[in-house]
Order: C-alpha cells, then structure tokens, then sequence
C-alpha cells in the first residue's frame, strides 16, 4: 500500500504513522474507534494490569488527535503519488471491499464493521468506482460472431 510506503521507516512519527494506517485499514476501525484502544489500555494501566500507556502517541507522550491523521493521509498520498481522494474513513472502505474479495458475505462484512443494516453495508461496497468495472470489462471474453 502506497499509503505505508511514504511513512518514513526510520522516524518515531514515520513508525507510529504505518501502525495507525495499518490497524485502521485492516481491522476496519473508525479512527475514533481506533482511539478507544488506546482508552481501553489506559483503563489497564491504571487498575495494574502492566500497560505502560498509549498505544499510539505524540512524540511528548500525548494521545494523537484524530485530526491529525485526518490530514497526515493525504499529505502521505501525495507523497507517495496516488491522485484520487485519500481520507481515512476510506480505510474502512477497503477493509470491506477486501473482505468482499477474499470472500465473506455481506452479512459477514456487516458485523465486522459494525452497522445495524446490510443497506449502509452494500454501499461501502458498491463505492469501488469506475475503474474496477473498466477492468473488469477489459477482462471478459467476447465470443466471436
């Protein structure tokens, strides 16, 4: 993924960036909801349980705030050359429509990210654009007459 390729690998910042990319687009999380991770260790720490803090931080020791990856997404998309539209809720887009490809059903896909209908499900998965179906078409055989 683009995305990850132009986080810098060596930077503290550049680290955390792929690790809040990455969780976001594979598990499906909301980035609010990606920061309830963070919530949950904290309740941990403070009852003993041995976390030593957030899972995602700035580099003061401060949670991220979610505007931050808001904007941070399309610089890196710009950086590492991709031209559509990069936001992170399309993270939760291509965690389904991955999904979708490797397999599961729609229901499958509804309760992995949480929605309440198949409706808002099957939106996320017909938001695949036009590129899709023009490879699509390029793929399919046509019978000579």
């Amino acid at each position: 993924m683009g995305l990850l390729c132009a986080c810098s690998s060596r930077a503290p910042t550049g680290v955390r960036n792929r690790a809040i990319i990455a969780l976001a687009w594979r598990s499906g999380l909301r980035i609010g909801e990606a920061a309830l991770v963070a919530r949950w260790l904290e309740v941990r720490r403070k009852r003993g349980l041995g976390c030593m803090g957030l899972v995602f931080c700035v580099l003061q020791g401060g949670p991220v705030d979610p505007s931050y990856i808001r904007h941070l997404l399309p610089r890196l998309a710009r950086r590492a050359g991709i031209m559509k539209r990069v936001h992170a809720h399309g993270l939760r887009h291509a965690f389904a429509i991955g999904l979708e490809r490797e397999g599961a059903t729609v229901s499958v896909i509804r309760d992995l990210l949480g929605h309440s209908s198949a409706a808002v499900t099957d939106r996320y998965l017909r938001r695949r654009g036009g590129a899709e179906g023009v490879e699509f078409m390029k793929r399919r055989e046509w019978p000579a007459p």
